[in-house]
């Protein structure tokens, strides 16, 4: 309908200009230099709107041989760019499959003129680590700093990890330091320094790291407990090199309260005691931390000291053993603690009892030098050949 009525309007138009130009031609006439151009009005409007549309072509034409050009190296550079792009995800794949030399050509080949420059350089340093190509891979790291700008915090942390991998603690510290001073508050950074000192056993490097660890929260709290057991142990076996009278004693006290209740600590406390034969502090620390946690490494431990009053010992062993009535480590316990105190009877019935719940080499040994001392030389031999045996 629009088409029709669009047709009926262009018709009436058409015949009323018609009707002009026939009722009224018009005149124009144009003089330039000496040359004069008469013509009817009608026919110098429809030349000048004939002019006008040929002129405006002709500029659209002109424009589009210009941009032509352009258009041209627009297309070459991204296509370029394409291939650049290609070589990359092409480094990767090849880095990803272990194919170490034809990633780093083809990292390297893409370089700093594709999109990730930095991407290509990090991954080609990778490449070369694994090479052991250390000078080609430092080489790569420094293009990588060079390339964008604020990636010195990325670039470090690469190079940290690959020091590490290849084992060059010394560099590998360094460079997490200076990582450290410029982002204090960088998780990843801490970890990683954290596990250097550790295996530098920088031990005054982690107690000064350990609070902004904790802090920042940098570990899961369970490897953050570890680590300060580990401190812990650490400091208690410096002092007990020491050899100073009190020095152990000393380092325990100054334990957080929390690092003194965990019995693999307080284990570790108790063998430097024994070494140093301070038996009575032993026999106190064992008695204190058996009220608050129970652990048999520590009831291992107390059964084998002899204190000046080896009675009271035994009573301590007995009230365990009225809350542990079949615990082996306590029926071992109380047999050693009878043996030392040349209660060879008692020794025997708590010593037969742990072999039958824990048979072991060492429940064997001992009741095989209970038997002995009673003269039960058939049943002896019979448990040291069984301690043998296992």
């Amino acid at each position: 309908m629009v088409v029709f009525i669009l047709s009926i309007a262009i018709l009436l138009v058409a015949v009323f200009l018609g009707y002009q130009m026939q009722e009224d031609p018009g005149y124009v006439h144009i003089v330039v230099n000496k040359v004069s151009v008469e013509t009817s009005f009608w026919v110098a409007l429809i030349v000048i709107i004939l002019g006008f549309i040929i002129f405006y072509f002709l500029l659209r034409f002109v424009d589009k041989t210009v941009h032509l050009r352009g258009q041209v190296k627009d297309w070459k550079d991204e296509r370029k760019l394409r291939k650049l792009q290609q070589m990359t995800n092409n480094g990767l794949y090849e880095l990803a499959e272990g194919n170490w030399k034809t990633a780093e050509q083809s990292l390297v080949n893409a370089g700093d003129k594709g999109e990730n420059p930095l991407i290509n350089y990090l991954a080609a340093a990778r490449a070369a680590q694994a090479q052991s190509a250390y000078d080609r891979r430092d080489s790569y790291l420094r293009k990588a700093l060079l390339t964008t700008q604020g990636a010195e915090v990325a670039v470090g942390l690469t190079q940290a990890e690959l020091q590490l991998q290849s084992d060059q603690l010394a560099q590998a510290a360094i460079t997490l330091k200076h990582l450290n001073a410029i982002a204090p508050k960088h998780a990843y950074v801490m970890q990683l320094l954290a596990q250097v000192y550790e295996q530098q056993q920088d031990l005054e490097g982690l107690k000064k790291l350990m609070p902004t660890l904790m802090k920042a929260k940098a570990l899961p709290e369970s490897a953050l407990a570890q680590l300060e057991k580990r401190l812990a142990v650490a400091d208690l076996k410096l002092a007990a090199k020491e050899n100073k009278a009190g020095a152990l004693m000393k380092a325990w006290h100054y334990l957080p309260k929390k690092l003194r209740y965990s019995p693999d600590v307080v284990v570790i406390y108790c063998q430097l005691l024994s070494l140093q034969n301070e038996h009575a502090a032993l026999i106190s620390t064992i008695e204190s931390a058996l009220k608050k946690e129970w652990d048999a490494r520590l009831v291992d431990i107390y059964g084998t000291v002899v204190g000046n009053k080896i009675s009271k010992q035994i009573s301590w062993g007995e009230y365990w053993l009225k809350q542990r009535p079949r615990d082996p480590h306590v029926l071992l316990c109380l047999g050693r603690l009878c043996k030392a105190d040349k209660l060879w009877g008692k020794a025997k019935e708590y010593l037969q009892q742990a072999a039958n719940l824990m048979p072991s080499r060492t429940v064997y040994h001992e009741l095989g030098e209970v038997l002995t001392e009673l003269e039960e030389k058939e049943a002896a031999t019979e448990c040291f050949k069984k301690g043998l045996i296992l």
